[in-house]
């Protein structure tokens, strides 16, 4: 079990940098100002994939 606490730090440290690496292309800022309320949806029916 020591190896669960490096294993759950290295995973948080790779999402975090992968999520801080995101950029966005002037026309997607632009859509993203003209869009300021996303909506989406989930089918909880098709599980693995999509659930609540």
């Amino acid at each position: 079990m020591p190896r669960l606490p490096i294993v759950l730090l290295l995973s948080l440290l790779t999402w975090t940098a992968t999520a801080a690496a995101l950029t966005l292309t002037d026309e997607e800022h632009d859509w993203l100002a003209d869009h300021p309320e996303l909506r989406l949806g989930v089918d909880a029916a098709w599980r693995p994939f999509e659930y609540r």
